[in-house]
């Protein structure tokens, strides 16, 4: 169906490393990109649908910035976009394999978990920070993926959909 042991293994070590002990994390966030690397082993996804002409794995602009309340949640964020990376060049050029890295997008999610307040402010926040002065929708990140999609010569890409935030020089406190 596609979705192997190794992206079980590390979606799991993502949604759960900040209840690991410090010395645990890294090693289990190591294990599921070995997993995922293994899996994949230079060949294509097994889907049983009929491919599209681009593999488009979302990240997340973690994997972009030395920054944020985990280093372990930015450093497997860099290990997939690597792996993107590399699968690009493995599986060239029958099928190409692009990433999309999302800053924050403007959904339930954290409504549901923190509250409607907490959702506005953060977004406000962040709107106010970035140059587009606005924060991503999920329609923003599927037109990422289809421009991805649409154009045959994009491979080995992670394309950030942050409007702008992500190279904004920010100076050391």
């Amino acid at each position: 169906n596609g979705w192997g042991p190794g992206l079980t293994i590390l979606t799991a070590m993502g949604n759960l490393v900040d209840a690991l002990a410090p010395d645990e994390r890294a090693l289990a966030l190591y294990h599921g990109l070995v997993h995922v690397a293994s899996d994949c082993a230079g060949q294509a996804p097994r889907f049983a649908l009929d491919s599209l002409s681009s593999a488009d794995v979302p990240r997340s602009i973690a994997a972009h910035r030395a920054s944020g309340s985990s280093i372990a949640y930015a450093v497997s964020k860099a290990g997939v976009v690597q792996l993107t990376r590399a699968l690009a060049l493995a599986l060239a050029p029958e099928v190409r394999v692009n990433s999309v890295s999302p800053g924050l997008v403007s959904s339930q999610w954290f409504s549901k978990s923190f509250g409607a307040d907490a959702a506005a402010a953060q977004e406000e926040a962040f709107a106010k920070a970035t140059p587009v002065k606005r924060i991503a929708t999920p329609d923003d990140v599927a037109q990422a993926v289809l421009a991805l999609l649409e154009n045959d010569l994009i491979n080995g890409q992670d394309l950030v959909i942050d409007g702008g935030k992500s190279v904004l020089y920010q100076p050391l406190a």
